[in-house]
C-alpha cells in the first residue's frame, strides 16, 4: 500500500504555544501598524472585530498570484476594508504579523 500523505500535528505537538493572549495582541498590532502604512483610516479596536474569526473563516481561492494562504486572507481583509494593497505590500504585512505571533511560539 502506498501513502497518500503525511500529517503533521505542528501547534501544541511539535510547537509549543506561550500566552496566546499576548500572541493576539502582538499579531493585532503589528497588522494594525502595517495597514495604518497603507491607509487604513479605522481604530484599532474595529480593526479587532473585523479580524474575528480570521483564520476560520474559508481559505480565500487562489488566483494563481503566488499568495500564501495567510496573504490571501490578509488581501481579502484589505478588499474589505478598502484598501487596495500591491502583492508586494501584502507580503510585508504577512511577514511582519508571523513575526509577532512567532514571539510566543516555541520548540
Amino acid at each position: 500500500m502506498r501513502n497518500k500523505g503525511v500529517f503533521f500535528d505542528l501547534f501544541g505537538t511539535l510547537l509549543t504555544y506561550g500566552n496566546m493572549s499576548a500572541a493576539w495582541s502582538d499579531w493585532l498590532s503589528a497588522f494594525y501598524k502595517s495597514l495604518r502604512k497603507y491607509g487604513l483610516s479605522i481604530s484599532k479596536e474595529s480593526l479587532a472585530l473585523r479580524c474575528d474569526g480570521f483564520f476560520g473563516r474559508p481559505e480565500p481561492p487562489s488566483q494563481d498570484d503566488g499568495l500564501t494562504v495567510l496573504e490571501r486572507r490578509i488581501k481579502a481583509l484589505c478588499v474589505d476594508l478598502g484598501l487596495d494593497l500591491r502583492s508586494a505590500e501584502i507580503q510585508k504585512t504577512a511577514v511582519a504579523v508571523v513575526k509577532a505571533w512567532q514571539i510566543h511560539i516555541s520548540l
